[in-house]
């Protein structure tokens, strides 16, 4: 990994394990507002699906865990992906009435 990605990462982070190895983790993107950008959630494609869902799981509920603690308002959060929208209801998130802009460069 190059230095200045290593840099760029977010500073909060958590790691899921199972079985004491990490097998997901995801990254919270401080940003103005006192909201969080969800950023960056990995998973191992090697382990079974299940596993992977319990890891995925795991990662978001301790980023969730993680907001709280530094009192955030809002975790946000974008994907293109129907599993990760339908998914993510589980964990209590909602579509946004905003819509998403982007400038491409």
């Amino acid at each position: 990994m190059s230095p200045s990605l290593v840099h760029s990462l977010p500073q909060i982070g958590v790691l899921a394990q199972i079985n004491n190895i990490p097998r997901a983790a995801a990254f919270l993107r401080l940003v103005e507002g006192r909201m969080g950008l969800l950023d960056g959630l990995i998973v191992d494609p090697s382990i079974r699906r299940h596993e992977r869902n319990m890891a995925i799981d795991a990662a978001v509920k301790g980023i969730i865990h993680e907001a709280y603690s530094i009192n955030l308002i809002r975790i946000v959060a974008w994907s293109s992906d129907i599993c990760t929208l339908v998914r993510s209801r589980k964990h209590g998130f909602e579509r946004m009435k905003e819509s998403l802009i982007d400038l491409r460069l």
